[in-house]
């Protein structure tokens, strides 16, 4: 692997239509997927770029779960106590056997294509032709919002083409939308700019949408607005030197055709063969000054011919370093201005849109610069991932009454998402003519960070940064190559029938992850969790639902079996002493080695292999990280023992891990006193389990067994889903519902477990309250990164937030 910096996503190349008859068509399915099931429209028109947005309905496969017939009696009272005890999460949906009947949901997905404004004639005879087959009335009467300089344009031609009413929408009424629905719902759609660090992009994993805040629009001129609520804001000021001026000048100073050409010499040339700075003016000593000597003092400065100077030789300045001083002539302008607006309405943040930017390295630099040094770092220049969909996103959300979209978060389908054009400076020939592709899905609830996070702000997910470490980001890459052919046939063995869809999961990830390692931020951020999370959505695409159903079910029943034998001998241990207190925390941790999901334990997991096994195979203390002692004195210290009134605990595998390592450790705190959430997976993700299994699971173990009966009965024990369908936790992104009851309980303890929650992600995660994180570490690389020296490391990190640790000491 290079050890060049990251660059973002992937395009598609538009064939050359006059290649001949074996090329692809100029649009086709797979560019306007699912477009029969189309329910919406809208599109932005700009003199070069035409952007399409459209929604349509997707059939999910899911798994729902209900006693089979001769287990009905002993659960349907705990279960219904299961269903309602947290009083907010509910479960909804048809009922099916204990055995995973199949059903089905429906979601939303919202489509973007951008393609150049010129093929708008062949996208709307493509789009006539494919809607015919749905219906020949589809669009009859239905209104396609438009925004943009062409919305009028083209107006008649689109109203012909489609059938339909074109409804002309304010542009930047639009653009603020769209912005604000791209800060609320994409993880990592802001980033910083820090031109000369190791990872020169900065991502806001959580952004916050502090209002007011400064919007500048980059077109052909400059808007700026002033952003004071979802629904508020005015036009403060601009300037007519914008992208425009880049083009129009750049034409008469370069053979550079076209916008893209332009940018391209950008990246050759040397600003400083043109540009005249200040060290030219005094020299290298430049200290007394307080300024940097290779600040720019005159853009095209070198250029200027005296008039001594007869003629002037060009042959010094060439294309590319007068792109270069154009554009940051530009950038530096726009840069200063928005500053001065932002310091003039008192705003520290300035979100930079249009395709002008184009993410381009260049463009970003000069304009933070700006920004940072006229404001003297007190204002922050913000850009956006997909900040030339602003018009289109906009344009969608005015009238969308019937999907009621504000009421789902949503998601990037990574799959089928290539709509960044990231360049690298040293080697960015762009390819013209260019289709890019953008997708969204949503999720069944609004999703909302933690209420527990000390800085929701400021938190990242990752513990492990693998943008910036190619050794490391090749390392996970081929373990998760490696996996691919043991997922393969895990999927084959889930349903035998399913070939081409194995096939076709397999075509998938292989695609995605060849992505990532030619473009590490595709997704914004690289990590273990990203390639965990596109091997799930790749299963889904390919039409899997849950490939380690029956795994679960036969461990679980396994397990239930053994649950009452682990409670005896838990009970046998003197109550309230250190002895079971270890022994709780070792039956957490040998419960979460049985993970099916990790290839190196897996092939353990033979008949008659159980917890004690287990237990034998991890690292004996001291751990990795132990941290045991001081939970010892939270737990059971005479003077500073905490009495926590509600834990939150993040589970992990189904199982031996969940029946006898997390509910011992549930009934351990309950005993004290202590109210347990356990939190799962809404959606399948490797041997996890689910909200809909904990429930079933619990219900019926409940009927054998008084004391979880009792718990539920009580509310002293509630069941609650995350929202996530990842082996990874991303805590800025969890269920409302479980929000709102993590708030009404007090919490004061969260327990993360396992290597996906607790060390992939969310190890290095700061808590206003209390934190347990426990996790066996199920790969020896790893381990040895993080210093460990046994096959099978231990991580028992236990955190006092800042103000107890105060108290304490």
């Amino acid at each position: 692997m290079s050890g060049s910096e990251p660059t973002f996503g992937t395009s598609i190349n538009v064939p050359n239509e006059t290649k001949g008859d074996k090329d692809e068509p100029l649009f086709s399915e797979n560019v306007f997927r699912n477009l029969r099931h189309a329910t919406r429209f809208a599109i932005d028109i700009g003199g070069s770029l035409a952007k399409v947005v459209y929604i349509s309905k997707v059939r999910r496969r899911e798994t729902r779960y209900s006693c089979s017939e001769d287990d009905s009696a002993a659960c349907e009272a705990p279960q219904k106590a299961a269903c309602t005890s947290d009083g907010s999460i509910s479960s909804s949906g048809p009922a099916a056997t204990k055995e995973g009947d199949k059903a089905y949901s429906t979601g939303f997905r919202l489509h973007f294509i951008k393609a150049e404004t010129k093929y708008i004639e062949q996208c709307l005879e493509f789009l006539k032709s494919e809607l015919v087959h749905c219906s020949v009335n589809m669009m009859k009467d239905k209104v396609v919002k438009a925004t943009g300089g062409g919305a009028l344009k083209y107006q008649e031609l689109i109203s012909s083409q489609l059938g339909c009413k074109l409804d002309a929408e304010g542009e930047m009424d639009c653009i603020v939308k769209g912005c604000d629905f791209l800060i609320k719902n994409i993880r990592n759609e802001v980033f910083e700019y820090k031109k000369g660090q190791k990872n020169p992009f900065l991502f806001h994993n959580y952004e916050n949408i502090d209002y007011p805040y400064l919007l500048v629009n980059i077109g052909s001129g400059v808007s700026i607005l002033e952003v004071s609520s979802p629904s508020e804001f005015q036009r403060v000021g601009g300037t007519a030197m914008g992208g425009g001026t880049f083009w129009g000048i750049g034409s008469l100073l370069t053979n550079a055709k076209g916008f893209d050409e332009l940018l391209d010499l950008c990246t050759e040339g040397h600003s400083a063969n043109v540009d005249m700075l200040v060290k030219d003016i005094y020299g290298r000593n430049c200290d007394k000054l307080g300024l940097p000597s290779d600040l720019t003092a005159s853009s095209f400065g070198k250029t200027v011919r005296g008039s001594r100077d007869e003629t002037i030789d060009r042959s010094k300045f060439s294309d590319a370093d007068q792109a270069k001083s154009l554009l940051h002539m530009i950038s530096n302008g726009i840069g200063q201005i928005a500053c001065l607006y932002a310091r003039i309405h008192n705003v520290n943040k300035i979100y930079f849109g249009g395709y002008f930017i184009r993410n381009n390295r260049a463009t970003m630099h000069t304009i933070s610069f700006a920004v940072d040094f006229f404001s003297d770092g007190a204002v922050n220049a913000l850009f956006l991932r997909h900040e030339g969909y602003l018009g289109a996103i906009g344009a969608f959300l005015k009238g969308t009454e019937e999907e009621d979209i504000e009421k789902y978060s949503w998601d990037e389908n990574y799959m089928f998402d290539t709509s960044f054009n990231m360049s690298d400076e040293e080697n960015s020939r762009r390819v013209l003519n260019q289709i890019n592709m953008f997708e969204l899905d949503s999720s069944n609830s609004l999703l909302e960070p933690l209420p527990l996070l000390k800085k929701p702000e400021t938190y990242v997910a990752d513990t492990f940064d693998l943008a910036t470490d190619p050794e490391r980001r090749e390392f996970w890459l081929n373990v998760f190559k490696k996996q691919i052919d043991r997922m393969y046939d895990l999927a084959l063995e889930y349903d035998p029938t399913s070939t081409e869809k194995a096939k076709s999961y397999k075509r998938f990830y292989i695609s995605a992850l060849e992505r990532i390692q030619a473009q590490p931020l595709a997704q914004g951020s690289c990590s273990v969790r990203v390639f965990l999370n596109l091997n799930q959505k790749s299963l889904r695409d390919a039409g899997y639902h849950d490939i380690f159903l029956q795994k679960k079910q036969n461990e679980n029943d396994l397990a239930k079996r053994q649950f009452n034998a682990r409670m005896d001998y838990i009970n046998t241990l003197q109550d309230g002493s250190e002895a079971e207190l270890l022994e709780i925390i070792y039956g957490a941790l040998s419960g979460n080695f049985f993970d099916w999901g990790a290839s190196t334990v897996a092939k353990f997991f033979q008949p008659g292999f159980g917890i004690t096994n287990a237990r034998e195979m991890i690292e004996p203390r001291p751990w990795l990280i132990d941290d045991f002692d001081q939970l010892k004195v939270a737990l059971l210290g005479a003077d500073q023992k905490r009495d926590y009134k509600c834990a939150l605990v993040f589970v992990d595998n189904s199982g031996f891990d969940l029946f006898l390592g997390i509910l011992p450790l549930a009934l351990y705190l309950i005993r004290r006193k202590t109210k347990v959430i356990l939190a799962s997976n809404t959606y399948p993700a490797l041997n996890d389990v689910t909200f809909l299994e904990l429930k079933l699971e619990i219900g019926l173990l409940a009927g054998e067994n008084d004391e979880i009966k009792e718990a539920l009965d009580s509310e002293m024990l509630m069941l609650a889903e995350t929202g996530s369908y990842s082996p990874c936790l991303d805590l800025s992104r969890i269920d409302y519902r479980l929000v709102e009851l993590v708030s009404n309980m007090q919490t004061d303890l969260v327990i993360l477990t396992g290597m996906g929650r607790a060390i992939h992600t969310n190890l290095k995660a700061q808590f206003s309250c209390d934190a347990l994180k426990l996790a066996v570490i199920k790969n020896r690389e790893l381990g040895r990164q993080m210093g460990g020296t046994h096959d099978f490391c231990v991580v028992c990190k236990f955190e006092l937030n800042e103000t107890d640790m105060n108290v304490m000491n």
